[in-house]
């Protein structure tokens, strides 16, 4: 898992668990509660955001794999 992963990870849990919502989410697990796009780059320039797009998940299931 590389470091920006384990980053994700623990941000997502940890707010999860300070919420009282760490039952169902927290996690990106199939089943879970978790809505999730992952974006290709680090700018918040959203000119080209449709074709930053690399993956989505929702309800913890991955629905796409993005362009």
């Amino acid at each position: 898992m590389t470091t920006e992963l384990r980053l994700l990870a623990v941000v997502l849990g940890e707010a999860a668990r300070l919420l009282r919502l760490d039952d169902d989410r927290g996690r990106i697990e199939p089943g879970l509660r978790a809505d999730l796009v992952l974006l290709d780059g680090t700018d918040l320039d959203v000119t080209d955001l449709p074709g930053r797009i690399r993956a989505v998940w929702r309800d913890g299931e991955r629905v796409s794999a993005g362009s």
